[in-house]
């Protein structure tokens, strides 16, 4: 858990900080940034209490913690991807509506 929850963070929080101001440019998306912090923490929350079910023997611990290990997963590759675009320079595309 400490691993996972503060090390990787650590690696995370440095490198939104530190990439885009090494490459010269912003950050790919900072809402997937956002969402990349809640799906990697929501993750690491259901890994702990899968790891606590399945030591008390209950069943729902295994499919608690795979849950919590794909979101953790899920957060990862967020993370990867907005690293790759970042470097890469590429921005999202945003469609703009005109205002009536």
């Amino acid at each position: 858990v400490m691993l996972l929850g503060f090390v990787s963070m650590m690696i995370f929080g440095v490198a939104y900080h530190v990439i885009p101001r090494f490459s010269g440019r912003s950050l790919y998306s900072e809402r997937a940034a956002v969402w990349h912090w809640w799906i990697a923490n929501s993750g690491l929350a259901l890994m702990v209490v899968g790891f606590a079910c399945r030591d008390s023997g209950t069943l729902i611990g295994t499919w608690v913690l795979s849950a919590g290990g794909l979101l953790s997963g899920a957060g990862a590759a967020i993370f990867a991807v907005q690293i790759w675009r970042t470097i890469d320079g590429t921005k999202p595309h945003v469609q703009l509506t005109p205002r009536a």
